[in-house]
């Protein structure tokens, strides 16, 4: 039960959070402008990631004492939205954008985090094995 109400609290607050963020993302800039490589005529607001992020950290941070064991998860989630962020804005390297990705990754293996509702996972079956 309680999964069902973070998620509709992390839901509620996402979707109350959007329109403002797009506002805002209007208003400072942060937009994918039309150019000739791209198929939109307007400027697209970038903060809709914003709005999840909230959303999320939200019910995370408010129920703390039972995600306990996500810490990791969020901090790597965290990373790589404060990156993307800031790709939003300034538009970073595709480099640097993959090299926090594997950092991220990395943190998230190095805490014992493991996909193991996946069936015959070859790479981890023969790493563990």
């Amino acid at each position: 039960m309680i999964t069902a109400i973070a998620f509709l609290t992390a839901f509620v607050l996402t979707f109350l959070a959007s329109p403002l963020l797009r506002r805002l993302a209007l208003f400072w800039g942060v937009v994918d402008a039309p150019s000739d490589r791209k198929l939109q005529k307007e400027p697209i607001p970038l903060l809709g990631g914003m709005a999840v992020y909230l959303g999320v950290m939200s019910v995370s941070l408010f129920h703390a004492g039972q995600i306990k064991p996500l810490a990791p998860l969020l901090l790597g989630a965290s990373l790589i939205f404060f990156v993307s962020l800031w790709d939003d804005k300034v538009a970073l390297s595709a480099r640097l954008r993959i090299f926090v990705q594997l950092v991220a990754a990395t943190l998230l293996i190095g805490a014992g985090l493991r996909i193991s509702f996946l069936p015959n996972n070859p790479v981890w079956d023969a790493v563990e094995g």
